[in-house]
């Protein structure tokens, strides 16, 4: 019995580990970002999706946008979250974590 208990407490403490936090308010540098034109990232909406394409033609883009960092544009591929550099050279899929 007291197994059983101890194995439910650390499950249960496994559990809320893997909880994530909300994610925390925009500043104001990656708010004027996110506010630029659709005319302004055309260019390295076109890059991403080259990239993509030349990686694998198969891919259906659902969704590219800002990320919440300099540099790379947010991409969501079958469901999949994916970040791309703005010229189409690096590729991460990760969470990415406001230190």
């Amino acid at each position: 019995m007291l197994r059983f208990a101890i194995a439910a407490v650390f499950g249960a403490l496994s559990l809320t580990a893997c909880a994530q936090p909300a994610p925390p308010a925009a500043k104001a540098p990656v708010a004027t970002a996110a506010k630029a034109s659709p005319a302004a990232n055309a260019p390295a909406d076109q890059a991403v999706r080259a990239a993509l394409t030349a990686l694998n033609p198969g891919f259906q883009v659902d969704y590219i946008g800002a990320a919440p960092f300099p540099g790379f544009r947010e991409v969501v591929v079958s469901g999949q979250l994916l970040y791309v550099s703005d010229d189409g050279r690096y590729l991460f899929q990760s969470q990415p974590y406001d230190t």
